[in-house]
């Protein structure tokens, strides 16, 4: 279940975003941010959905402070036939037991929030809280990495064994993966906003996202987990075209963002829980000592954007340079020309090797000259300054820098007077036509578009997880759709 939690000044604007609340299965009303007097009799009467009221204390992240007052308000909520009243372990046994008589037909949800990080006895909590013969347990802690979701996933594995209903979650920006895959793992529900903006916990995620593109209430112990490896992970738009083509395509899997500061760390947790992932800076070259098996174009380039997780076993493979090309070929002959490639990342690493296999002399201009002269030798190509490009003849230019992506669009990576009469590819898919292709379509060039190499890069990475071609058209669809302004 997706719960929505509506946190709002009165009780009319409560109704009013409780309503709008589209993806909802049970709605949180956040008694404690209202400014005036609850007024539970409207507010349950309006609200047509299952309801759980919260009137959150203070040290827990809310407004109410500790008083009688605000466990009457629960009270009350009981005796007026709310779904379920939430209220803090931290209470103590007489307040818990207090609401736990007056509870009727409503359901007890008795809850933790630890806003510091997991606490070492998370399981003797966990065992703490079941004598309290609560009908749900709610823990949520805070992860300062992505493997502390772990012991999340682990209590939820626990719970679901012992006919426990638990919803467990990390907040924060390293514990959104629970969010999503926590009711997989068996949580009784899992908390999204109304809206981005309208969280009431860190890390919380629209419940449209939740619902639509990550189809929490679907998932479950047979679902195959994929997801983007790196930090920052919030820019990407994969996790929209992956999804969207396990959703078309009937593929029991799920993608999501796994913010990854310690990658050996991930590595070591995870490789029995995922069966695949992207890999994004700052650890396409890192984590190619952590591999079993490494592709031969993997290793020539010295980067890995692709890992398929096969009989245990991490095997690395490379999807950038095949990605560029292709999107190349649509438009111009690559074998026997001559390419410029601007940037010295792990992208111009992955795009010369691919246009040397395929015929076409490569020539790396970058602000890092070493770089440049290391990418140029492992590709037989030739390394130039950024300011050379003008002297030298060439048939397609590749920017494979960030230079010209949202928000900082109003920047060329090359001059363009040296466009004319050029292909030219743009690795940046955001915005979808850069400054740089503007400028070069103004002169008459070719352009192709960063979202169709994204896309190309991303549809080799389905398959090799899938086995599956992917529709690329409805991937396509899905940036495009997302980069809308």
């Amino acid at each position: 279940m997706i719960c929505v939690p509506i946190a709002c000044a009165t009780n009319d604007e409560i109704v009013r975003e409780a309503q709008a609340a589209m993806h909802a299965d049970v709605i949180e009303l956040r008694i404690d941010s209202l400014r005036e007097e609850p007024d539970l009799t409207y507010l349950l009467a309006s609200i047509t959905k299952p309801v759980i009221v919260t009137n959150r204390v203070e040290s827990e992240g809310g407004k109410a402070r500790k008083s009688d007052a605000r466990i009457a308000v629960l009270c009350e909520a009981c005796s007026l036939g709310a779904a379920y009243v939430d209220i803090e372990y931290a209470s103590g046994a007489i307040l818990l037991d207090n609401v736990l008589k007056a509870k009727g037909q409503t359901k007890v949800i008795v809850s933790h929030h630890d806003f510091s990080g997991v606490p070492d006895g998370l399981e003797r909590l966990y065992e703490r809280m079941k004598i309290t013969r609560a009908d749900v347990l709610k823990i949520a802690v805070t992860a300062r990495t992505i493997t502390d979701n772990l012991a999340v996933f682990a209590l939820l594995k626990r719970a679901t064994k012992e006919g426990i209903d638990l919803i467990a979650l990390c907040m924060g920006a390293h514990g959104e993966i629970s969010r999503i895959l926590g009711p997989m793992f068996g949580s009784y529900l899992t908390f999204g906003s109304l809206d981005s903006g309208k969280e009431t916990a860190p890390g919380q995620i629209p419940s449209q996202e939740l619902s639509e593109v990550y189809r929490v209430t679907a998932l479950g112990h047979s679902t195959k987990i994929y997801g983007l490896v790196g930090n920052p992970v919030d820019k990407s738009k994969g996790y929209l075209l992956h999804n969207k083509a396990f959703a078309a395509a009937g593929v029991n899997a799920v993608y999501a963002p796994f913010l990854v500061d310690d990658l050996k760390g991930f590595v070591q947790g995870f490789r029995d829980t995922i069966s695949g992932f992207s890999v994004t800076m700052p650890h396409k070259e890192s984590i190619i000592p952590l591999l079993d098996v490494v592709s031969d174009d993997a290793k020539a380039i010295g980067s890995v954007n692709t890992v398929i997780v096969e009989d245990g076993k991490l095997i690395g493979s490379n999807t950038d340079g095949k990605g560029a090309v292709d999107a190349l070929r649509e438009v111009c002959e690559v074998s026997g020309g001559a390419a410029v490639v601007v940037g010295t990342g792990g992208a111009a690493k992955a795009i010369a090797h691919q246009l040397h296999r395929e015929g076409c002399r490569v020539i790396v201009a970058g602000r890092n000259s070493e770089k440049a002269r290391a990418i140029a030798a492992r590709t037989s190509g030739v390394s130039i300054p950024l300011g050379k490009i003008r002297d030298t003849s060439f048939d397609i230019l590749v920017n494979a820098t960030p230079i010209g992506m949202a928000p900082n669009t109003e920047v060329l990576p090359v001059s363009k007077s040296i466009l004319s009469g050029k292909v030219v590819l743009d690795a940046v898919y955001n915005p979808p036509e850069t400054l740089l292709l503007r400028e070069a379509k103004k002169l008459g060039c070719k352009t192709i578009s960063g979202v169709d190499m994204f896309v190309n890069q991303a549809a080799l990475q389905y398959s090799l997880w899938t086995g599956k071609a992917a529709d690329m058209e409805l991937m396509k669809g899905a940036v495009l759709e997302s980069l809308l302004p």
